[in-house]
Parts: C-alpha cells; structure tokens; sequence
C-alpha cells in the first residue's frame, strides 16, 4: 500500500510571536534604507518645478540594522532547526495512516494550541478499554507506550501484523511498519491540526518506533518449543559460566533469563546471595516460575531494552550481571542498543563485572541469506527483507568500543566460530532445522501474509539443505560464531 501525505506546518505561539515582531520590524528597516526621494530646487527662495527631479536614496543606518537583524533571524532559523525534540517523537514521511496512528488527538483538548503539550499513549474520550490505541500531542495526561501494543488512527477491530497487509481502508497501522526512527527537530513538527506545539513539557521516557511495535500483540517465545528447537543452548555454557565465575555471596542480575533453566543453576552456586531473571516472554518467565522454585532466585516479568525502567535494577546493587543468548535480541534496536550496557554499568557495583555470551557476527550467516533471499522470492524489496532481520550480531571492535565507551574496563572480547548440531527433529515439528527456523525465525515469516510463511520456509529449508547438512549422517549443523566478553566497571 502506498500513500502520500501533506504537512500543513504551524508554528506555536512561543516562536510564531517573536518571528511576527521581528520580521514586521525587518520590513519596516527595509522601507527605511532605500527609498525614492524628490529633490527640489530652489533659486533665491524661488521653487522651479521644471528643475525637480525624483532620485533612489538610501540610509546606511537602516541598512545596517537590517543586515544586523537579517543575519541573527536566519542564525535563529536554522539553530532551532537542528534543536532536537526533547522526545524523539517519530516521524512519519510517507504513509498518512501512520501519521493518524502518531497523531490521534483526543476529543474536548480543543484549547491546546494554547497550552503547553506533552506526546504519548492518550485515553480514550469513552473511558473504554481498547485492544487498539492512541497517541498524541495533548495538553492533558499521557501514558508512556507499552512494547507489544497495536497504535492506529481510528478505533477498528484487532489485525495481527499479518492480516494488516491485506487491509485496505483505515486499517490498523503497527508502527514500526511504516516508520523508520529518528529524531524530531522542533523546526520540523508535522501536524495535522494546531495542536502542536514544540518547546512543550514532555512525557515520561519514550519508547522508540522498534520498542513500540517490533513485536506483535504474540509472544514469540514457547519454552516447550524452545527446549525442543534450541536444547543445547543451555549445555554449551561451559565456558561463560567459567568467566562469571560466581561465589556464593554473588548478587547476579541476569538480562534474558530466558526459561530459567541456566539461571537457577547459578542461583545454586550463589548460595548465600541473590539471582535475579529478567525476560520480556511471558511463557519464559511463566515457566521460570513455575519450574524453579529457590529462596536465593527470582524471576519477572520485563523488557530489558529498558533495564532502568525495573525497579532496583539499576541501583548500583549487583556484584555481576550475566546474559547468554539473549543480547543479540536485546540489541536489535539501534537506538536503545547502546543504553543497555550503559543501564548494565549503573546496576553493577564499583568492581562489579559484566559478563555474557551471544551471537557474533557472522553468526548463523547462511540462515541469514536464505530468509533474505525467500522473502525477496515472495515479493519483499531487499530493504524490508534485511529489515525482518530479528538480531544483531556485533563484531568483537564494536562490542569493545561501546563497552569502554560507556564506562568498563573491557578484560576479556573474543569470538568463536562454533558448529552447533541441530536437535532431533520431533513429530509435531517443533525440533531440528525446521522448528528451529519456526521458532528463531518468527520474524522473518511475519514479514509476509500467512498464506505465504509455509512456502518461504521450504524455500529456506531447500536452500540450506546442502549447506548444513553432513554427508556421513545426514545431520544438520548451524554455523554458531559466539561473542563472548567480561567487562569490569572501573
């Protein structure tokens, strides 16, 4: 679907105000500086009309003052186009039903072009709960945006992600589907009414176009699959667990507890501290819970792209914080990829250690390109092909920049080339290549309508087939390459 949009831009009563002075006295100075003069003369008191004549003069008081004023507008101008807003609202360039699902301004707010506004997730005018919501300016109280959430123009029924792009008339935009993130400047606030206005109050933190809709309303995540497709992801821990090196009065904050089989293990070794498990899949932590019941070990409910937005997580508290197999998740956001250690720093005590495991770059690369090239097949551009892409997988420079970058002493980055067996291949599919594909690969086949997943896996399934496969046994191996790193705050 592809749609235009026009922006009718106005300018809040803070700046237009000022400008109207300024450019009413900068017009005024220009009448001033050049102007047509009649000059009379006269001969012994006695006026000779036939001798007048008419001649352009100039002032160069005037002239200067405009040059003065001329120049400090247009310095004005183009500073308060590069002024950033303070919060990051997107922006949406090309696709007017993500413009309605940014800017949806509730009803009886007819008065805030003179107030002062704030943007985030706004009630509904009914006091209705709905599947489908808001966001907006407004001048009243807004909500920070909850990650998993559909935000659309018009109150519809629910689509999932898949059946949005069959929709045609007003339908439920997510996001993140039309939207690419990037700052606001104030001198570019796009509006569809006068309910903008820019240097206003803002709302609490908020959550960048990734975070908001990156996932659908459905967990990805099923332990039991997961167990079934990725079994060995807990038993190749060797040597992660060997640099964590935990003690027993260790505090440990793990980010991507995943199902809490690997978290529950290091609790025993912790014996007289305290584990805790973050994870953002609720079948993760609701089988954490259920499974592992231990004093010294806890596990919730959160999204750790924003690991500062858990009570206590960052409180400068923790001896350690560990993570394996999870930040090549947690990372899939550009602009919230950065934060992360940074939130990981502030939770660690001064001497405390960061430690983790994840996929590297170059990590399984040849499943990377098969979806690339299926999704091509089925009628994505490569942009948006590459665009499903669900990790990142940083090289061993980048993950050492960014931790010394934000405050560690890097002691330890090193990557690993390491072959991983797929499981066995169960009957109802949820094992081997196939359920590992389904599973890991949720992403890639949300890309495209539903009645086209089935055909991009076998196409995936047939072009990895003579990659992955070993001629003596017929298994099937992933190209793993593993970044490992141990980093302490100085």
């Amino acid at each position: 679907m592809a749609t235009g949009t026009t922006y009718y831009l106005q300018l809040p009563y803070t700046y237009s105000l000022p400008l109207l002075v300024t450019s009413g006295t900068l017009h005024w100075l220009i009448s001033q500086s050049i102007f047509l003069a009649r000059i009379s003369i006269y001969n012994d008191g006695v006026n000779s009309d036939q001798d007048d004549y008419s001649e352009v003069g100039y002032s160069c008081t005037p002239i200067l003052c405009v040059v003065l004023l001329g120049t400090a507008m247009l310095v004005f101008a183009l500073g308060m186009g590069c002024r950033k807003f303070a919060s990051s609202m997107p922006v949406a360039g090309s696709c007017s039903v993500a413009l309605a699902a940014a800017c949806h301004p509730p009803k009886r707010d007819e008065d805030a072009s003179f107030l002062p506004v704030r943007w985030g997730e706004v009630a509904d005018a009914s006091g209705e709960e709905d599947e489908v919501r808001h966001c907006s300016f407004t001048s009243g109280e807004v909500q920070a945006m909850t990650p998993g959430r559909l935000y659309a123009g018009s109150r519809q029924d629910v689509a999932t992600p898949s059946d949005l792009r069959q929709l045609t008339k007003h339908p439920v935009v997510p996001l993140w589907a039309s939207l690419r993130p990037r700052s606001i400047s104030s001198s570019s606030a796009r509006s569809t009414s006068d309910l903008i206005n820019v240097g206003c109050n803002t709302s609490q933190p908020l959550y960048s176009l990734y975070d908001i809709m990156a996932k659908s309303t459905k967990d990805h995540w099923s332990a039991e699959k997961y167990s079934s497709a990725a079994d060995f992801v807990p038993k190749l821990t060797t040597t992660v667990l060997s640099y964590l090196d935990v003690q027993p009065g260790d505090h440990i904050l793990d980010i991507g507890c995943g199902d809490g089989q690997l978290t529950v293990q290091i609790a025993a070794s912790a014996s007289s501290g305290k584990v805790l498990g973050l994870d953002a899949s609720q079948s993760f932590i609701s089988t954490a819970q259920q499974k592992h019941n231990s004093q010294n070990c806890e596990f919730e409910l959160h999204d750790c792209t924003h690991l500062a937005q858990y009570p206590d997580a960052v409180n400068g508290s923790w001896d350690k914080v560990f993570s394996n197999a999870a930040l090549h998740w947690i990372l899939r956001n550009p602009d919230t990829r950065v934060n992360v250690f940074r939130d990981a720093h502030k939770a660690l005590k001064s001497g405390g250690k960061l430690v983790f495991e994840m996929g590297g770059k170059g990590n399984v690369a040849e499943v990377q390109a098969a979806f690339t090239a299926a999704l091509m097949h089925a009628g994505l551009s490569i942009e948006a092909a590459r665009e499903a892409k669900p990790w990142f997988f940083p090289s061993v420079e980048w993950m050492s920049t960014t931790l010394s970058e934000v405050g560690f002493e890097v002691e330890k980055c090193e990557l690993e080339y390491r072959p991983t067996k797929c499981s066995a291949e169960n009957a109802d599919g949820s094992g081997g290549l196939v359920g590992w594909l389904r599973l890991m690969g949720a992403q890639f086949l949300e890309a495209v309508g539903e009645g086209k997943r089935e055909a991009v896996l076998r196409e995936v399934c047939e072009i990895l087939e003579t990659v992955v496969t070993r001629e003596e046994d017929g298994s099937k191996w992933l190209g793993y390459t593993r970044l490992r790193a141990v980093a302490r705050k100085q």
